[in-house]
Formats: C-alpha cells, structure tokens, sequence
C-alpha cells in the first residue's frame, strides 16, 4: 500500500554517507543553502548495523575549513546532550544555524552508510 499525502510539502533533501574508501568515520557535507528553507528536518538512520555512535556536526561559518576537523563542533541539545542517531531510527531537528552539517562516527564504518535527510516547508 502507498501512502498518498496530504500535506505535500515534505521533501527529501539530500544523503549524507559514510563511504569507506573516501572516509569511513565523517560524511559528505550538506550545507545550509540545502537545507535551511526547511522549518524542520528529519534525519533517518540506516537499516543496516553501524560500527560506532553516528553524531551530527555542525560548521559554524562559512569561513571555516570545512577539510579541518577542528572546524566542526557536535550539536547537542538542552541539556547538553549530543544528538545522535542510530540504525533504524530517526530524530527531528529544527532550526540549525550552521553553514553546514555532516555525520560522524566515533568508529571506523566498515560499510558503506547513507542516512536520509528530509525537510518539511512551511505551508504557502
């Protein structure tokens, strides 16, 4: 059965992946101009098993080195929580402001991973 939604205003963004032979402990970067129209987001976890805890990093500027991981800082929320993901599940996430975000691992992926960003818009 396929769901028909009634609210069409859900979009799927953009894959952040872990890729093993690129580097198996951060993925690729989205950046704001991606996902900042959204008033909220949810990221999904994969189905298949991860290596290490997956937390969400944020770059502070578009000044920054995104290359030097020194650049990213882990977002956390009240009260001081890292925000984390894990295999099948998802978090929501609203009002990021960062110039780009990316996953790590605290492990080296042994896999290939992609976790599924999703935006929702305000209505018009």
């Amino acid at each position: 059965m396929s769901i028909q939604l009634q609210y069409p205003h859900i979009h799927k963004i953009g894959e952040f992946t872990f890729t093993v032979a690129t580097d198996p402990t951060a993925t690729n970067i989205l950046t704001a101009d991606v996902f900042a129209k959204y008033r909220s987001l949810s990221l999904s976890g994969p189905s298949a098993a991860l290596v290490g805890t997956i937390t969400l990093e944020g770059l502070r500027s578009v000044d920054d080195d995104e290359t030097a991981d020194a650049s990213w800082v882990t977002i956390q929320s009240p009260p001081g929580t890292d925000v984390a993901i894990a295999q099948d599940k998802s978090i929501v996430l609203s009002t990021l402001p960062f110039a780009a975000l990316r996953l790590a691992s605290s492990a080296t992926e042994t896999n290939d991973r992609t976790f599924t960003l999703w935006g929702q818009v305000a209505p018009d």
